[in-house]
């Protein structure tokens, strides 16, 4: 095929609507690529600054709390004489993960299985 001057330049027009038709398609990719990202940025950092605070509710000990409100009505009881017990006198005690009253949950099972534990050690050495 012999390329003549008016189809150079009709070509040559076509390559020019065909390139800023892609400039604009890109700067456009890449202002919601640039926006997304800076979305995702600022909800990082909003999820790690809520995660770093601690609120006051957080702090609280559930287990003292419950004692000090059993305790706070058995002694109005006892004043009131509708209790003939003793003194009711909370005592906690902080028995960790071992006093759960529950069955080991996937988690558990996950961990203990991924864990390096000295029994399977002992047990391999033979």
């Amino acid at each position: 095929m012999a390329w003549t001057a008016t189809s150079l330049t009709l070509h040559s027009d076509k390559l020019k609507v065909l390139s800023k038709s892609l400039a604009n398609s890109s700067a456009k990719v890449e202002k919601r690529i640039m926006e997304n990202r800076l979305q995702k940025e600022e909800s990082l950092i909003f999820r790690v600054t809520k995660t770093n605070e601690v609120s006051g509710i957080e702090k609280i000990e559930t287990e003292k709390l419950l004692a000090q409100l059993v305790e706070t009505e058995m002694n109005r009881r006892l004043k009131e004489d509708t209790y003939k017990g003793k003194k009711f006198n909370a005592f906690c005690h902080f028995l960790g993960y071992q006093a759960r009253g529950a069955l080991p949950a996937k988690f558990d099972c996950d961990y203990a299985y991924a864990s390096p534990s000295p029994a399977h050690l002992i047990k391999n050495i033979d």
